[in-house]
This record gives structure tokens, sequence and C-alpha cells, in this order.
């Protein structure tokens, strides 16, 4: 048997709120690129540069078919690293922040405004691969092994995983509710300086946010560092035995689907409101209460994680809330502010889901560690991050094409086209049953296809706790 990667070496002080607070600070960084590409990249190509949403949506797939290989391979290169006095994964952090910040500016460029429509496109294309294949890899694939490293106690990774989360739903409140004020008239028209030095601003404080957590949160966890020159043949014998283990593969496709939803819905959240309820002004108010109702059921998580297990409760909080959307299609709601309640209480009912889904990860770490008598959080790692992505494609694949089946035109410049009232409505239908099936989907699968409940997970730390 393998000697447990759980062993903490000798550190200068111990594990504690420095370390979660830094890593919360740290995930701040990988959101406010993340979670502004995620709402608003389409629409800022779709309604200022023109760009039909269809193209868009196949940007989305060629990057992840780049992910492919640069996602697994930073997972690779990420266990394959040497050890330094820094730590293995934390010195990426300070390596890769500024060129995060930068990629993620360029894609914003207003300048290419007066450009031929193609050479808008091949610029779209080069610099979102360049930001989210590339730069934004190499960085988060290494923040997010940090978590297993930083602590090997179970209890204090599950404090990571709520801290990480905290961190995506403050983002995700700055950039719901402030972003649109900034970037929108009251009438939905795109504000295109604003838009451009929103991304400036943003990719600064993401980079800053980096080096706040390397200087805050420390590597405590010895792994084994490894001399073996990297193999192809042994990274994809990983992979075939990761794809066959049965936890990493439910987590996996629940993931994909949760993203699905969740990412489709902030992308048509922005048409919803400009197209058929024409008025931006509850807008920022929805964004709020997207990210609400993880930072309300912060304070119970640990109660309902000991009382249900993160699978009963985690799959629970999907099925309701995609039920809640799918609802939502019916009523056919007219009065915008009637429909941010129904987004507030739909967020409260995911809110446990939301706060919990990192924590997932390392379960699945631990299992493959005790079932394959080996450890991978690199690798994993990577392939969860890839996975994530996948969810974020297909959203955009399917939300981008679907805006065009339905009839939606795009607009260049600040003379941007009102859509036609059939053309409106069926935006309502998108922005309600797609996250609503997705999110079902994704509620279905951890039930009935992720193995890790809570008699699983109480075993399996008892064995890691035999194994130190």
């Amino acid at each position: 048997m393998i000697q447990s990667a759980e062993q903490e070496k000798v550190s200068t002080r111990p594990f504690g709120m420095r370390d979660q607070i830094g890593y919360m600070i740290g995930n701040i960084g990988n959101d406010l690129t993340f979670g502004f590409a995620g709402s608003f990249f389409m629409v800022f190509y779709s309604n200022l540069m023109g760009v039909s949403p269809s193209i868009i949506g196949v940007l989305f797939g060629v990057a992840r078919l780049v992910d492919a290989f640069t996602d697994v391979g930073m997972g690779a290169i990420a266990d394959n690293s040497r050890t330094t006095e820094n730590g293995k994964f934390r010195p990426w952090l300070k390596r890769i922040a500024i060129p995060v910040g930068v990629a993620s500016i360029m894609m914003y460029n207003i300048y290419i405004m007066d450009w031929a429509l193609s050479t808008k496109i091949i610029y779209m294309f080069i610099t979102y691969i360049l930001w989210g294949s590339i730069c934004y890899t190499a960085i988060n694939i290494p923040y997010g092994s940090l978590a297993s490293v930083i602590t090997a106690n179970p209890e204090g990774r599950a404090k990571l995983s709520t801290f990480r989360s905290i961190g995506s739903m403050l983002v995700a409140a700055i950039i719901g509710y402030v972003v649109p004020n900034i970037i929108y008239t009251q009438d939905g028209q795109v504000i295109p300086n604003n838009f451009f030095w929103l991304s400036i601003v943003l990719g600064a404080l993401a980079a800053l946010a980096y080096f706040i957590c390397y200087l805050m949160v420390e590597e405590r966890v010895e792994l084994p560092d490894t001399n073996e020159k990297f193999s192809f043949k042994e990274f994809f014998s990983d992979l075939v035995v990761l794809f066959q283990n049965k936890s990493f593969v439910g987590l996996m496709l629940a993931t994909m689907f949760h993203l699905l939803g969740l990412i489709a819905f902030q992308q048509l959240l922005q048409y919803l409101f400009i197209d058929y309820f024409q008025d931006t002004t509850l807008l920022p108010y929805a964004g709020l209460a997207m990210s609400f109702g993880g930072l309300a059921a912060a304070p119970f998580v640990g109660v309902i994680t000991k009382r249900f297990g993160k699978k009963e409760a985690g799959a629970t909080s999907l099925i309701a809330g995609g039920l809640m959307y799918i609802i939502t299609f019916f009523l056919k709601i007219e009065n915008p502010i009637y429909y941010v309640l129904i987004v507030l209480v739909s967020n409260l009912i995911m809110g446990y889901f939301t706060m919990t889904m990192y924590a997932y990860v390392t379960d699945v770490i631990d299992d493959y560690q005790i079932t394959e008598d080996d450890r991978k959080d690199g690798t994993i790692y990577s392939v969860y991050s890839f996975i994530r992505k996948v969810g974020q494609a297909l959203a955009g694949l399917i939300a981008g094409s679907s805006l065009t089946l339905i009839g939606f035109q795009e607009s260049v410049g600040t003379e941007q086209i009102v859509q036609t009232a059939e053309v409106s409505e069926r935006v309502y239908g998108l922005a309600t049953l797609i996250p609503g099936t997705a999110l079902l989907v994704a509620g279905l699968l951890l039930l009935f296809l992720y193995p890790l409940g809570k008699d699983r997970v109480d075993k399996n730390q008892e064995i890691l706790k035999e194994m130190q």
C-alpha cells in the first residue's frame, strides 16, 4: 500500500482562519474574471460587436476542445512539479496572477468595434482561448489542488470549501449587482467605454487577489516528490482508471449539468431583462438574489451535512431548484419584481449545494486514494476543472444556438436592435426551461449515480485516519 499523503509537515503556524480567508480571496480572484465572462462575454460580442450568439457558442465548444489538453496537461504538470520552499501548488499563483488578469482585459477591447466582422471573430477566438484555456487553467488548477495540501484534516478541508464558496458568492453579488449598473442604461443599452474600463478594474483586482492568497495560505501536507519524467502513457492510463471510478464519474456528470444550468441562466438573464421585461432596473437585484442564497445557507452547512450528508442534501437542493424554474415557465411572470423573488427563492433552495460543491471533490480524491491505492490531487482536480468548463461551454453553445434559432437579432455599437414580441416571449422560455431542466438532471445524477453518501464518506475518513 502506498504511504498516505495525509501526513502534515512541520509548519511555522497551525492551520486557521488566515488560511481560510486567504483561500477565499484566491477564489475571488478566480471568479472576478470567470464570473464576468460567464455572464457578460456573450452580451459584449452580440450587443456591441455584432457577432451572432451561435458563433459565440461555437467558440465555447472549440475552447473546450483545447481545454481537453490544457486542463489535464496542467494537472499532470502540477502533480509532477517539484516542491519548493513555498510549496508545490502555491508558487503558481504568483507566476500566473498578472497574465490571467491581462488576458481577461484583452477580451473586452472596445477598440476593435470598427474592424471587419471576420477579424473581430478571429480576435474573439484568440483572446478567449488565451484567457480561459491557457492562463486561467494555469492558475485555477494549482489553486484548486491547494485545498488538499493546506491541511489534512477533513473538517479543515470542509471549512476551506465553505470559505471558497463564500468567495464565489461575494463575487457573484458584485458581478450580479454592480456590473449591470455600470454597463447598461436603464433601457438596456450597453455602454462600451464603461464595459472596457470595468474589465480593467476586474482584471487588476483578480491579479491582486491571487497575490494576497499566495501570501496568506501555507502548504502543510507533505506530498511525495517525484523525479520521474512525464509519461503520456502513464497519464492516459491514470485517466482510464479515473473514468472507471463511479464516484468520480457521478460527480463530474452532476457538476457538468449544474454548471450548464447555472451559466445558461446567468447568460440568458441579461437578454430576459433587456428584451422580455425591457427594463434593466431590477437586473442587479436578480444578480444579488442569485448570490444571497448561498450566503444565507453558509451558517447551516455544517449542521445539514452532519445530519443528512452532502450527497443527500445536495441532490435534494438541486432537484427542488430545478423544479422551481420549470414551474416558473408555466407561470408566465410579467412583473420583474416577482421574477426577482422567484430567483431569490430558487437560489435559497440551492444554497446548500452552492456552498459545498468543492467539498465533493476532496471526498472523491480521498475515495480514489482508498479504492485505487494511489493519490492524484492535481489530475483529479484538473479533470474536474475541465468538466466545469464543459458545462460552461454547453451553456454557451445551447444558449447561443437557441437565441439564434428563435430569431434573435444581434447589434453593432450603441444602436441596438429591439427584438420582436415573439422573440421576447421565446427568450422567457429559454431562461426558465434550460436552467430548470439542467439543474433537475444534475440533482438526479447526484442522487442515483454518485455513490459517496454520508455513511461511505464517514467510513473513508476513518480509513484515512488509520493510514496516517
